[in-house]
């Protein structure tokens, strides 16, 4: 079964938002990671190349597919910021309408600044969304386990004892290579070589020709 394609990775969360050119993103971005951080209690990870993701659950589709996706997290975007909320916006219209200007979807929340909306309202909403996804998703610490293991042990890389290891059995395979080849000249049954071939004179053209008129055989007494 084939893996979500974005995956947690160990990329420094701090880098990736100072390298942001517009100020007013960075920084927002920076005090995203501050409130998240607080409902959380769990460090920002960077998911993929630009989601900023707080804690792990276990989730599976109807067609068994499964995988593990931020709690909640946030992406800066081109034109605007984008919050996630895992479990959706449609018990939140109150709230919604005192947060301020936004637009939402099915689980994204798209903000342009921090500046419009009322941050109190914003980081309370943020907190529930914690609550309801870790009460749907009891299993959230085993995600967050597997989370860790595969942030802080990336795959083993070949050793330098290990390249050493191979080039050594690489020289010991080497002279068995040469003697095999030399067997199996030694084997092989001798080339003929192939005799010129002799041609024949041809006779299609070859015509016999009659004897002079008026000579008679003299006959034998």
């Amino acid at each position: 079964m084939a893996e979500p394609k974005t995956q947690p990775t160990g990329a420094s969360v701090s880098a990736y938002l100072d390298a942001l050119t517009d100020e007013r993103l960075r920084n927002d971005c920076h005090r995203l990671v501050q409130m998240m951080t607080r409902v959380t209690g769990a460090p920002p990870v960077l998911w993929g190349t630009s989601i900023v993701g707080f804690d792990a659950y276990r989730y599976t589709y109807a067609s068994g597919t499964r995988g593990d996706w931020p709690v909640i997290g946030f992406a800066p975007r081109a034109r605007d910021l984008t919050l996630y909320l895992m479990d959706g916006f449609e018990q939140r219209a109150d709230t919604l309408a005192r947060l301020g200007r936004h637009t939402h979807s099915k689980s994204c929340l798209h903000v342009k600044s921090l500046a419009d909306v009322d941050l109190g309202v914003l980081e309370a909403m943020l907190a529930d969304s914690v609550r309801v996804m870790r009460a749907r998703h009891p299993t959230g610490a085993a995600a967050t386990d597997r989370l860790a293991t595969r942030t802080t042990h990336p795959p083993a890389r070949a050793t330098p004892a290990n390249a050493s290891a191979r080039k050594a059995a690489t020289r010991k395979l080497a002279p068995k290579k040469v003697a095999n080849t030399a067997a199996a000249k030694q084997a092989a049954p001798p080339q003929r070589t192939a005799r010129p071939a002799v041609s024949k004179p041809s006779t299609a053209h070859v015509t016999t020709q009659p004897a002079p008129a008026g000579r008679k055989r003299a006959r034998s007494p």
